[in-house]
């Protein structure tokens, strides 16, 4: 016996001479084990299970597709979340500058008028021109 045929490769039989023969001549998709098993055989439906285009490629392509659906819902509900943060900073922003600039106006015009002798004519103008 030669080193072939130790191994089931060589000329008479063994295994995997005769796995290899039905399957060159037999049609079935997946390797033979031997005893009358198919290993990822066909599925009935005259395609490969785990092969290109079977059902497991198809599965593992809508979860993957639910998992991209998935993600950009949660990026959207972060964007929403950055965005109203900033709109409230800059709403309390102007706030703050809207009150920074009456209370200048304020005090400029309390002074001019005083200096001016016409305290009281300073409430009438801050009250037209405060923001």
């Amino acid at each position: 016996m030669g080193i072939l045929e130790d191994l089931g490769m060589g000329g008479g039989g063994g295994m995997m001479n005769n796995a290899i023969q039905k399957q060159g001549s037999g049609g079935t998709a997946g390797a033979s084990a031997g005893n009358g098993l198919s290993l990822g055989g066909t599925d009935g439906l005259g395609g490969n299970v785990w092969g290109k285009g079977g059902m497991a490629s198809m599965a593992l392509g809508g979860l993957q597709t639910l998992g991209g659906l998935w993600q950009s819902f949660q990026a959207q509900k972060m964007a929403k979340k950055a965005f109203n943060f900033q709109k409230d900073a800059w709403k309390t922003n102007l706030k703050n500058q809207t009150q920074v600039y009456n209370t200048s106006l304020e005090d400029r015009i309390r002074a001019r008028y005083a200096t001016e002798g016409r305290s009281e004519e300073a409430d009438s103008y801050i009250a037209e021109h405060k923001l």
